[in-house]
């Protein structure tokens, strides 16, 4: 088939299981809060940094409506976008400051990282895979 472009019906879902609409949320408030960091301009970021976090906006929003319209390239997407502040941390690690393992995993701010970790498994949950193997499309 042809790819095209997912056909946006709703922002969020509310038949969806608990997981996936809480991870729906996070992935809203976690491509604003991104804005903003970006709109405060992020230091020592060149282009391929600032295509990174770019991309990451992106990934965040274009999941979240993915989940509520149950599309399963958008599920996947949304996971990929979970995991993009761990790849973002270890773009800067290695391209602006010296290789530091606890600030690419977020142990160096463990607030962030709690909310990062929950979206990772609200996504990657059992019950999450169990109904985007059943009802997305």
């Amino acid at each position: 088939g042809t790819l095209t472009l997912m056909e946006v019906r709703r922002w969020t879902n509310r038949s969806l299981p608990q997981t996936l609409q809480i991870a729906n949320i996070l992935l809203y408030i976690d491509a604003f809060f991104l804005v903003i960091g970006i709109l405060g301009g992020p230091k020592g970021f060149g282009g391929i940094g600032m295509l990174l976090l770019v991309l990451s906006v992106v990934a965040y929003l274009v999941g979240g409506l993915g989940l509520a319209n149950e599309e399963k390239r958008g599920y996947i997407l949304a996971v990929v976008a979970s995991f993009s502040p761990f790849i973002l941390r270890a773009y800067i690690s290695f391209a602006v400051e010296r290789f530091d393992l606890l600030y690419i995993i977020g142990l160096r701010s463990p607030l962030n990282l709690l909310f990062e970790a929950a979206l990772v498994a609200l996504l990657l949950h059992s019950q999450s895979q169990r109904y985007v193997s059943t009802w997305f499309k």
